[in-house]
């Protein structure tokens, strides 16, 4: 038989930067599935926590805690009432304090990727004002480019404003009367 894992692993783990929510969503269902198969805990627990760090850096939060709830729920379910009916068949019921380390992992894993949205955020918001500034100054230095340049005509040309700059366009033709451009 083919683990959930086996497939969920390979197959969620490149994206999970590109589509935050559904591998958050699809290491949850694997999860869950892994765990009901009566398999060990493992590094199941672990591809569940980067689904779900990737999905709360991205700013997902409620996916990301919508995923965890049906491993929680899956878990107990589990844990406490179907492992009469499924293998192996010599289980008993978890302790409850398995269930409160299992609580523990999934609010430590949304609590340690907080810092990381925090910083993705602030990455983005520099990223943005760097952008803007550089369209301010590269604005700033067209303008300073053509004020020079209006600047040195003027002077080549004996003008004392920008107004007497038309006087040789229309001496010399290009500028005629009633007509722009």
């Amino acid at each position: 038989m083919v683990r959930p894992v086996r497939v969920a692993r390979p197959g969620l783990s490149p994206v999970r930067h590109r589509f935050p929510r559904t591998v958050a969503f699809g290491t949850a269902v694997a999860a869950t599935l892994h765990l009901a198969d009566g398999c060990p805990y493992g590094p199941v627990l672990l591809l569940v926590a980067v689904g779900c760090f990737a999905a709360v850096v991205a700013g997902r939060r409620v996916a990301a805690w919508s995923a965890v709830a049906p491993v929680r729920a899956g878990h107990l379910l589990v844990a406490h009432w179907l492992y009469r009916w499924l293998p192996p068949g010599t289980d008993g019921a978890a302790p409850c304090g398995q269930e409160l380390v299992v609580t523990a992992w999934a609010v430590a894993t949304a609590a340690a990727s907080e810092p990381g949205r925090v910083r993705r955020e602030q990455l983005v918001h520099g990223r943005a004002e760097r952008a803007a500034a550089e369209r301010r100054r590269t604005g700033e230095e067209r303008l300073r480019i053509a004020t020079t340049h209006v600047s040195r005509t003027m002077v080549e040309l004996g003008a004392r404003g920008r107004a007497q700059l038309v006087v040789p366009g229309y001496e010399s033709g290009p500028v005629r009367p009633g007509r722009l451009g």
